[in-house]
């Protein structure tokens, strides 16, 4: 075990909460309460003599690690549903990891594909990182989940660890460049330097709140141009 051998590490992996128990839920959306489920979680754990700390995934795929409980498809959910066992989402407010003194922002999976995945964390992080089980998917997936991570790590301005069994794993730096990569499908050993960063980037400080105000600006900007041109013509 990584502990006995006095190293810091981090371990994705499925576990089961047997006192949380969660209804079924049928396809009107109501819970089926003499159908409970334990529930069970998709965690990255930190641990270690000097890391410590667990992500729970909020992000979950559809129809891999839940059943949509409305839209079109909800009616399938009696099919499908009860011979699957579902992941129940963690919190939308995720706490860091903790590696060797430093606050560590995680994600599972396609959950860095979500721009604000990182920015909800309850402390800024010094760096980020991002576990992912990309063997669901072949030909450029896993590339483009790769340029999602580059994403994640340039709006905050921080290194990102991603570790992918498939690969391609990678260390990116704080303006998205790869600062080191392994090849899809070989098993390889990455070794490279992670500076914790601090302060934070327009995108930190302000998330998608920033975008939707340069959006609006522009859409105002526009609407008054198009207005004057129409008194003019007129």
């Amino acid at each position: 075990m990584p502990e006995t051998a006095g190293a810091d590490f981090v371990l994705g992996m499925i576990t089961a909460d047997p006192e949380s128990a969660i209804p079924e839920m049928l396809t009107d959306g109501s819970p089926n309460i003499e159908s409970p489920q334990t529930a069970r979680y998709n965690i990255a754990l930190a641990g270690g003599p000097n890391s410590s700390g667990m992500h729970v995934k909020h992000h979950l795929l559809p129809f891999g690690e839940y059943w949509p409980q409305s839209g079109p498809l909800s009616w399938l959910r009696s099919e499908f549903g009860p011979a699957r066992v579902w992941i129940t989402p963690g919190p939308e407010r995720p706490t860091p990891l903790y590696i060797r003194g430093q606050r560590v922002g995680a994600t599972i999976c396609f959950e860095d594909a979500f721009a604000a995945a990182f920015s909800d964390i309850e402390a800024p992080p010094s760096w980020l990182i991002n576990l992912s089980n990309d063997a669901w998917f072949d030909g450029s997936m896993p590339y483009q989940h790769l340029a999602l991570s580059r994403a994640r790590a340039l709006e905050l301005g921080r290194y990102m660890v991603r570790v992918a069994n498939i690969g391609p794993s990678a260390i990116i730096a704080p303006n998205g460049h790869i600062i080191a990569q392994t090849a899809v499908g070989k098993i390889e050993m990455q070794n490279g330097v992670v500076i914790p960063q601090e302060g934070l980037t327009p995108f930190g400080r302000w998330g998608n709140g920033l975008v939707l105000a340069l959006c609006t600006a522009l859409t105002l900007a526009l609407v008054g141009a198009i207005a004057q041109d129409l008194r003019r013509t007129h």
